[in-house]
């Protein structure tokens, strides 16, 4: 018997078995690329929902502490753009109804942010918000309502050392609803990538600077155009030290200065950086630990505590 023949007789006489196998292998197959199609869809979905809440922002200058608002201009190029902006997290409620959100995206924005994302600025007043739609809808707040926003204000010492306040509050900010903004109008930016309805609230900046004691201060800057090694280098050209909360005051002209914070204590990366600083200098440095007192003085002479 040919070898032909053999084969042929055997797939006759156990087809049963081999039509299972091969519809075994077909409904595999189909599961398998169903999840694929399913699992690229839901990707690219998530991606686009992404790049739809992030606008035009390539890259963003994030900082726990806040910094002079210029240095989104001493970074801006040709070919690169940037936009100040005050982010903060906050509780928002509707007075009338006592419907409450939290947490809220807070985002103090200038025409500069608008500008940014290619959009025309909406006319606020200085005590206008505007909601994004699913912060709207979870309040039920509509243009003429009142909301009140509570946030954390900067403190001059540090709620977790020693002599901070851990029971302060936060301040609160009254503001009237303008408007509500749809996604294509940015009003679900977002730089958090969530599949949650995103509750933003928008608010002049300059307004949420003052009511929060960060007058000339953002915690964002936001970049569109360059690459990130170049903005990288433009970033340490550009940072001066009252962006980093730092100040050097003079205490002998021409001999000794003191390096200060912002905060009750220097980190341990600040520390080692003006050591070094000081070393290729010449200088000789020491560190000293102050609380209440920063200098002791009779009459007009004055020496370091």
């Amino acid at each position: 018997m040919r070898p032909s023949t053999l084969l042929v007789r055997s797939l006759a006489y156990y087809r049963r078995t081999h039509a299972a196998v091969v519809l075994g292998v077909a409904v595999a197959v189909a599961v398998l690329a169903g999840a694929l199609l399913v699992g690229r869809s839901v990707r690219e979905s998530l991606r686009a929902l992404a790049l739809e809440r992030i606008g035009a922002t390539d890259e963003a200058l994030v900082s726990a502490r806040p910094f002079e608002a210029s240095l989104a201009e001493r970074l801006a190029a040709p070919g690169r753009s940037t936009a100040p902006v005050l982010s903060l997290r906050g509780v928002v409620t509707e007075p009338s109804s006592g419907r409450r959100a939290s947490p809220v995206e807070v985002w103090g924005v200038d025409e500069r942010f608008w500008a940014f994302h290619g959009q025309a600025a909406p006319a606020l007043e200085a005590r206008d918000a505007l909601l994004s739609p699913g912060l709207a809808e979870e309040l039920a707040a509509s243009p003429g309502s009142t909301l009140l926003l509570r946030a954390e204000g900067a403190r001059e010492i540090p709620g977790s050392t020693l002599f901070g306040r851990r029971d302060d509050p936060g301040r609160a900010l009254r503001l009237r609803v303008a408007g509500v903004r749809g996604a294509r109008e940015l009003g679900t930016f977002s730089l958090r990538p969530s599949q949650d309805e995103a509750r933003g609230l928008f608010v002049p900046l300059a307004t949420l600077q003052a009511a929060f004691a960060r007058a000339g201060r953002v915690n964002l800057v936001l970049v569109r155009g360059g690459e990130t090694r170049v903005l990288e280098s433009a970033l340490a050209s550009a940072l001066a030290l009252g962006d980093l909360g730092l100040r050097l005051r003079e205490v002998e002209p021409g001999r000794s200065w003191s390096l200060e914070s912002d905060d009750a204590l220097l980190g341990d990366d600040v520390v080692e950086a003006a050591r070094a600083a000081a070393q290729e200098t010449g200088l000789a440095s020491s560190a000293s630990l102050v609380y209440l007192a920063n200098e002791l003085r009779v009459r007009d002479a004055s020496v370091p505590y």
